[in-house]
């Protein structure tokens, strides 16, 4: 048993973490901002983030509070979008069914966590893990979609939830060549005929002027989809 309970050692103290008494000591925790988020009373109320800190003996430096920030903010997110009972107990329900499975899962999250600099990524892995566990993702995919959002500018998701942009030679994106790179847009060619007025009398010269058209892929639109999602 003994063996068990270790093996589980943050499986169970995330599920804590989503009832009732500890969303609100989140909540607040997530309000506090870094100078505070080494409050012993509050940290004590959410178990998840608790037992991270005993485990991993994580001391009160300004590394290790950024680090329980985004987990808090990732915690924040998850009981956001789970508030209503039904829901909750939806999630809860999945937790439960393969504990090992969530243990290891968690591991991996808090690594992929602790790498991202700024605090808002946690929000959109916390939105993709939540789509994960009602089989809207699978691991892999998750897994994928963590590594782009590590990668990922967040001024450029502006540029992506719209879709579609149209590029001329004279007209560059930077963000589009990054989106692209990660795999979710890609290119698609078309030419447009362009007229030009030429000086009074002079025949009007027709020349070519090729549009870069860039569209989300399969791969970027099923991301945007998840991270827009109301219905997780």
């Amino acid at each position: 048993m003994e063996n068990v309970t270790n093996e589980l050692f943050l499986s169970k103290p995330f599920e804590d973490s989503l009832v009732k008494n500890s969303i609100s000591a989140v909540s607040e925790l997530a309000e506090v901002g870094l100078d505070a988020i080494m409050n012993d009373g509050l940290l004590k109320e959410v178990p998840f983030i608790s037992t991270i800190i005993s485990v991993y003996r994580i001391g009160k430096d300004i590394h290790a509070r950024h680090s329980l920030m985004k987990l808090v903010v990732f915690l924040n997110e998850i009981n956001f979008h789970i508030a209503d009972d039904t829901k909750k107990q939806r999630y809860i329900t999945k937790l439960r069914e393969n504990p090992k499975a969530r243990q290891k899962e968690l591991e991996y999250l808090l690594v992929i966590i602790d790498r991202y600099l700024e605090a808002d990524k946690p929000i959109k892995l916390a939105r993709l893990y939540l789509a994960y566990l009602i089989d809207k993702l699978t691991w892999q995919e998750l897994c994928m979609y963590s590594e782009v959002i590590n990668r990922f500018l967040i001024n450029d998701y502006n540029v992506l939830s719209n879709g579609e942009v149209k590029l001329t030679n004279y007209n560059g994106n930077e963000a589009i060549l990054r989106l692209e790179a990660l795999g979710l847009m890609a290119e698609k060619r078309e030419v447009d005929h362009i007229i030009d007025g030429g000086v009074f009398g002079e025949p009007i010269k027709e020349k070519s002027d090729e549009i870069r058209q860039y569209i989300r892929t399969d791969f970027g639109n099923k991301f945007v989809n998840i991270l827009n999602s109301n219905v997780l």
